[in-house]
């Protein structure tokens, strides 16, 4: 090979590389771009949406926050979606999804205890089948108290013999 020739490749390969440094930063544009605006367009419709909502069901403070934070992260999860979805990455959103499933199944089994715990805490939201400051039983008559706290994991419930209890929401709801 000439002298010309090897001059030739290393101008293409340095047409090359520069071609793909170009195309890299584009990408990173694009995937930048589209998560900007699917993070701005959430908190700036769809948060300002859901507090409108909390505020029509006159939710309480401490349930307003966990839903909020909730809906921020769905947010998130939503504009890393879009953005690597726009910026040509769907293989990487196939990849992506099955291991969030994988992920989900494995931190479900794993807080099977706290999830039924949540979901007994949002039935009690809903259902109101006890107020702060109301008297309860349960396990069979054998625990009774006022009820001080209500969260979406726990009720804290003080005894006649001024015990403050920390019971589990699937136990009230169960019983």
């Amino acid at each position: 090979m000439n002298a010309a020739g090897t001059l030739a490749q290393v101008q293409d390969f340095g047409a090359l590389e520069t071609a793909t440094l170009v195309d890299i930063a584009i990408t990173g544009l694009r995937f930048l771009a589209a998560f900007v605006v699917v993070v701005m367009i959430g908190r700036l419709v769809l948060v300002p949406l859901v507090n409108r909502a909390f505020d029509r069901r006159e939710l309480d403070e401490h349930v307003r926050n966990p839903l909020l934070m909730l809906t921020r992260f769905g947010i998130l999860f939503v504009a890393v979606a879009a953005a690597f979805g726009f910026a040509g990455f769907e293989n990487f959103l196939v990849s992506l999804a099955g291991i969030a499933a994988a992920g989900a199944l494995a931190v479900g089994l794993a807080m099977q205890n706290v999830i039924s715990n949540f979901v007994a805490g949002i039935f009690i939201y809903a259902d109101k089948p006890f107020r702060i400051g109301d008297w309860i039983e349960w396990d069979g008559g054998d625990y009774a108290g006022v009820v001080e706290d209500i969260s979406l994991r726990v009720t804290r419930v003080r005894t006649f013999d001024n015990e403050l209890l920390t019971v589990p929401n699937s136990a009230l709801t169960g019983g």
